[in-house]
């Protein structure tokens, strides 16, 4: 499709029952005329912003319509809703996450036994924003659990781990709940092991099936030693 900064990766994080995509690609290289080369529409919040934004945004979509011609899904564009979120086709749910050179989407059908999902792909917190992870999204008592993590994490991987699980519990809840809710609504309570996974509890009554004390178990995987990358999903 003339888009020759990309790349299609395996997505690690989900097997055969959830369509899922990964791309890396080159922010440099990006041109605006790839939206109209891919048939991808850009919204004009996207239109008015940096290369950059434009750039992640692009392939996150991108790699959603790649998605969805996988499974034989004719969608068109996958559009923003009102509070941000991606808007599905009819009988679908999804998460799309990006990042600096990174980008994924996964889609599945809704059903009883899938009822949202999240990703999430985070850059290892910098000291800076090792501090504001700190002060914004792990308390004192999450902060004290992540050190007892068998896993040989440096401080900035189990910080950064946290907050992108905390990231796909948000995304995933989303078509549960339907409105923004505070970092601190999700709570740590289990470190990352070394299988993959760390489980957080939801702290307050959010909606739906997020009913305070809901256990949700979080996968996650270093993609490279500065990239990590959860995936939440929510059964019943």
């Amino acid at each position: 499709m003339g888009v020759h900064t990309v790349e299609r990766l395996p997505m690690p994080l989900f097997d055969s029952k959830i369509a899922a995509c990964f791309l890396t690609f080159n922010e440099l290289k990006f041109d605006r005329s790839y939206f109209e080369l891919a048939t991808i529409a850009q919204p004009p919040v996207i239109t008015n912003s940096v290369n950059k934004r434009r750039a992640e945004f692009f392939y996150g979509r991108l790699a959603a319509k790649l998605i969805m011609s996988d499974i034989g899904v004719n969608h068109g564009d996958v559009l923003i809703g009102s509070s941000g979120e991606p808007l599905w086709p009819l009988g679908y749910i999804g998460s799309i996450t990006h990042t600096t050179g990174l980008a994924a989407a996964v889609l599945g059908p809704k059903m009883e036994a899938l009822r949202g999902i999240g990703i999430d792909i985070e850059r290892v917190a910098m000291r800076c924003d090792f501090e504001a992870l700190h002060e914004l999204v792990i308390n004192e008592e999450e902060w004290e659990c992540l050190q007892g993590s068998p896993a040989k994490f440096t401080d900035a991987v189990l910080s950064t781990i946290a907050f992108s699980a905390k990231e796909s519990i948000y995304k995933a809840a989303f078509f549960s709940v339907g409105r923004f809710f505070d970092f601190s609504a999700a709570r740590v309570i289990e470190p990352p092991d070394d299988t993959g996974r760390l489980t957080l509890v939801i702290a307050e009554d959010l909606g739906g099936i997020f009913q305070r004390g809901r256990r949700c178990m979080v996968e996650f995987r270093l993609l490279r030693p500065d990239v990590v990358c959860t995936s939440f999903i929510l059964q019943p």
